[in-house]
């Protein structure tokens, strides 16, 4: 992520809204059809979100999701929390500030706009959202094949497990309503490794006949 922000153009409203989606999605390991519509015509503000879905508070942004895979009917909604990361360019609230301040939307606004070179205003769709990425993994060396707008779900929930947040947060968090978040987390070996590392020092803390040995009966 820090490599794409040092290859994006700040004084463009394409890139500043950009980078607040691709941190926001990271962050609420959210699923494309939440963040931005396929196209400008089918945004639907009872499902994507909106400008107006996103509250600054004291500690950094608080996110309204409405609608998704696993809440068809708006039976409810999901309020997630994220904290800014003061003085870092991957902060959230940073990101969605200087996009948000430099181009003000009405609440009921695609939360992603920018203006086009004949200065229009255009919504961030999805096809925009995944081809832009695909140009800035190019541009630091990056393979793109295989990153899509999901990727920032699959990468968030990765990242937040390497963190040491707990399998259960990340399910709440990720509003995963059965154990499928698992198939997201990319577990690098030495914490795969950390699975028979704490075997080997019970078993090597353990005197004449060990717990392991106790097991296998």
């Amino acid at each position: 992520m820090l490599k794409i922000f040092m290859v994006l153009d700040l004084n463009s409203s394409l890139h500043r809204a950009l980078w607040a989606c691709f941190l926001l999605s990271f962050y609420l390991f959210a699923r494309k059809s939440n963040m931005v519509p396929p196209s400008s015509v089918l945004f639907d503000l009872t499902k994507h979100l909106a400008r107006g879905d996103i509250f600054r508070s004291s500690t950094g942004l608080v996110i309204l999701i409405k609608w998704s895979k696993t809440i068809q009917c708006g039976e409810r909604h999901l309020l997630v929390p994220l904290l800014q990361v003061a003085s870092n360019p991957l902060c959230p609230r940073r990101a969605f500030d200087f996009m948000a301040d430099r181009f003000p939307a009405p609440r009921c606004s695609p939360a992603f706009v920018y203006t086009d070179v004949q200065g229009f205003t255009v919504t961030l769709t999805h096809g925009v959202l995944v081809s832009s990425l695909k140009d800035l993994l190019r541009r630091v060396g990056v393979d793109p094949l295989g990153y899509t707008g999901h990727s920032f779900r699959r990468g968030g929930a990765s990242f937040a497990f390497q963190a040491g947040v707990s399998g259960e947060l990340i399910q709440l968090h990720g509003d995963w309503k059965s154990d499928a978040y698992l198939k997201y987390l990319s577990v690098p070996m030495q914490h795969r490794l950390q699975v028979t590392h704490r075997m080997r020092t019970l078993i090597l803390s353990a005197s004449g006949v060990g717990p392991a040995d106790q097991s296998l009966r």
